[in-house]
């Protein structure tokens, strides 16, 4: 019986250190991201071009995000970029379209999940990655529809304005994705699950 019972502790023992070293190996992130709409103005000068969107960008996405495949939703009482949506939605020329924060594993990018932008505003659909290769990486594709609300003379008119980027993230620091017409706050922190 004695045998039995070292057995029974050691193989509990291998368990739980195998379990714990896979825990370190695997990186966990807080990403807390604000997308938004901005009028152009006349004075601006920036030209982009449309770029094709993926299929499907930002519809037939749940709106939840803890229903999706290995994302934890974070409560809001927990969000820090509260204040930079507050002053993004009293710029006359700015409104806030989605707000969220979500943790999710460091994944590589054929392996990361596409997240919803969740729009409060009909006018603005996306979605964005998270990967982890050596680095973060955000990958953004949005479609902006009627955008000639917005139109200064710079734009042609258009029914839909898409952008596509894909841009390398550092982490602990707030990165601005940017366009005349709308942009993205993103801020990556690292999470200890």
């Amino acid at each position: 019986m004695p045998n039995l019972l070292r057995k029974f502790i050691l193989i509990t023992l291998l368990t739980l250190v195998s379990a714990a070293v896979m825990a370190e190996t695997e990186k966990w992130y807080t990403v807390e991201v604000i997308s938004f709409t901005r009028n152009a103005s006349d004075r601006t000068s920036e030209r982009w071009s449309e770029l094709p969107s993926q299929q499907g960008a930002g519809s037939g996405l749940s709106s939840g995000l803890s229903s999706l495949e290995g994302i934890v939703d974070v409560p809001k009482e927990q969000w820090q970029l509260g204040p930079h949506a507050y002053s993004v939605n009293r710029a006359p020329e700015m409104s806030v379209a989605s707000h969220q924060a979500w943790r999710q594993k460091g994944l590589p990018r054929g392996q990361a999940p596409w997240i919803p932008l969740n729009s409060r505003s009909n006018s603005l659909n996306g979605k964005i990655k998270i990967s982890l290769s050596r680095y973060l990486h955000a990958d953004v594709d949005i479609n902006l529809e009627n955008p000639d609300r917005y139109s200064s003379s710079d734009f042609m008119a258009a029914s839909e304005v898409k952008f596509k980027t894909s841009k390398k993230i550092s982490r602990d620091k707030l990165f601005y994705i940017d366009h005349p017409l709308a942009g993205v706050i993103i801020l990556i922190e690292r999470y200890q699950p």
